[in-house]
């Protein structure tokens, strides 16, 4: 199994659908570097702070410093930044949501993959039974942004359709 260093958002998105438990079902221990801890303990609009070192199957790690010569860093977030640098020194696919995140370590070489994948991969593995009501449910209560291409693919890929 490879290891799987997560960004906050993907740990907010499925925190909100109670489905935090699918993470180390899916890749066993999951690392949050601490600067994501830290952003998980601040309340957010649409869900109330997460201890990290309360979920299961979270490890909290501390991060190298990412180089600074990389472009596009100074426009990351902190959390973010971590991310990719723990990915980077580890070799790890890297969990992330964000697009500009997603770009930047893609750039760098590192798998990266987001929350609906892991909704796949859950359905997959037959820990949910569907995946469109919580992508609907991401959308509408989280304002989680999907392009509606994407939502189609995505249904497409889950054996479901659109309503």
């Amino acid at each position: 199994m490879s290891i799987v260093v997560s960004d906050t958002s993907p740990i907010r998105a499925l925190a909100h659908l109670d489905l935090l438990g699918i993470l180390p079902e899916l890749f066993g221990e999951v690392l949050v570097p601490s600067a994501v801890a830290r952003e998980l303990l601040s309340d957010n609009l649409w869900i109330s702070s997460i201890d990290a070192t309360q979920v299961a199957g979270l490890r909290i790690v501390d991060t190298t410093a990412f180089p600074a010569s990389l472009s596009g860093i100074e426009k990351l977030d902190p959390g973010e930044a971590a991310a990719i640098a723990l990915a980077l020194e580890l070799q790890a696919t890297v969990l992330m949501d964000e697009s500009f995140g997603r770009e930047v370590a893609g750039r760098l070489g590192l798998t990266v993959t987001g929350t609906l994948v892991v909704l796949l991969l859950a359905k997959q593995f037959q820990k949910i039974t569907e995946v469109r009501p919580l992508v609907d449910r991401l959308r509408a209560e989280m304002n989680f942004f999907v392009a509606p291409p994407l939502y189609q693919q995505i249904l497409k890929l889950a054996g479901e359709t659109a309503q």
